[in-house]
């Protein structure tokens, strides 16, 4: 039996009317989710399921980009780069992965996961580099009218906001700084891998 070609866009409208010509077990529900292990797969793939609960396992692409998904595990496979944007309650566990890179979310899970490097962009950077923008002007403009108290805290804020925000972006090849439930992986170094990860990426292909 010939099933329906898979689009590199994958969204839930089209998982909801061609459920039974994909050929992929479950219905995306809680109790049934929908379970892809398919190597049809497209290279390059964007998911925007929303809700639907989803089971990707022993999958061998390059770049898998999960756009304000919701309900997804993916496991037990070998991917170049994957990226979540604002997604939820995703759990990536026990892969192998050249790069993870998070864009906000809540109640994600990476962990067991054998990882090159991590970068996790929060809230809370966005907060400390317009704080620290916002004090490097204020400073300057404390020169001009001589408010030299009040120039003194500005480059204190100042050198304490660059601190954190160099902490932050340590955290995307370094274990030190991540989050404590990022922890839980094996971070490798090229030469350390025994499985080449040297899959042709297009970072520039997104939603």
């Amino acid at each position: 039996m010939k099933f329906l070609e898979i689009p590199t866009i994958i969204e839930k409208e089209f998982l909801t009317e061609n459920i039974e010509k994909i050929g992929w077990k479950g219905k995306g529900t809680k109790d049934s989710p929908l379970i892809i292990d398919d190597v049809n797969l497209p290279f390059n793939v964007i998911f925007k399921t929303d809700d639907l609960y989803i089971h990707l396992r022993k999958i061998d692409i390059g770049m898998m980009i999960l756009d304000k998904c919701q309900n997804i595990i993916i496991e037990d496979s070998i991917i170049s780069l994957v990226k979540l944007k604002s997604c939820e309650n995703v759990r990536i566990r026990n892969n192998l992965i050249r790069t993870i890179k998070v864009y906000f979310g809540k109640r994600n899970t990476i962990e067991d996961n054998r990882i090159y490097s991590v970068f996790i962009r929060r809230l809370f950077t966005i907060i400390v580099f317009i704080v620290a923008l916002a004090s490097s002007l204020l400073s300057i403009f404390s020169y001009i009218l001589e408010y030299f108290l009040f120039r003194d805290l500005m480059v204190v804020l100042l050198i304490f906001c660059i601190i954190i925000f160099s902490i932050e972006l340590a955290g995307k090849k370094s274990k030190r700084y991540l989050p404590k439930k990022f922890k839980k992986n094996e971070f490798l170094k090229f030469r350390d891998e025994e499985i080449s990860l040297n899959h042709d990426i297009n970072e520039k292909f997104s939603v």
